[in-house]
């Protein structure tokens, strides 16, 4: 497996809402970090995690893979879907530290937009470890004032110069460390 027929099956799993599809990727103790803060090791706990897809509707996956090697590479992938249920409306809603978007008894459920990039590092001819980072958006309804709300930009404040030259440096060496591989 490439990072390209990885992205091609990470797309058909998540477009399918199947977390079977999705175990299937990775080697049987494999890691997923969907946030720097959370890791879900082995297929038990991936699958466990992966079942919110389930409560996701009209899902729309695109990628474009940025570096490739045989270890490995990167992608940036962008995700559609409909919210489903209220679980998953609080799920993110509990993620991101804050219950801004208030909902009345009624209210269509939103469209969330995500945005991200992951490193995934090859083991044989699965993935052994994923590391993502996600930018959410929700689309409210046409009825709200608001069109979209990005939790990136409540969630935390903006960084100091220092800082995002920190993270623009972070960011250059897990580039440069893939493409050096």
């Amino acid at each position: 497996m490439n990072i390209d027929e990885f992205m091609q099956a990470y797309k058909e799993a998540w477009e399918r809402r199947d977390p079977a599809m999705f175990c299937a990727l990775f080697v049987a103790d494999g890691e997923y970090h969907n946030t720097p803060f959370a890791v879900q090791r082995g297929h038990a706990q991936l699958a466990e995690y992966w079942r919110r897809v389930q409560l996701q509707e009209d899902v729309r996956v695109a990628y474009q893979v940025l570096a490739s090697t045989p270890e490995g590479g990167i992608a940036h992938w962008h995700v559609t879907y409909q919210v489903a249920s209220e679980e998953l409306f609080r799920i993110w809603a509990k993620s991101t530290g804050t219950n801004l978007v208030a909902r009345k008894p009624g209210d269509p459920l939103p469209r969330m937009v995500l945005d991200g990039v992951l490193q995934a590092e090859l083991e044989g001819s699965c993935i052994g470890r994923l590391l993502e980072s996600t930018s959410p958006t929700i689309r409210l309804s046409p009825r709200r004032r608001a069109t979209a709300i990005s939790f990136a930009s409540i969630r935390r404040p903006m960084p100091m110069p220092c800082q995002a030259s920190a993270i623009t440096r972070a960011n250059s060496q897990v580039y440069s460390s893939v493409s050096r591989a």
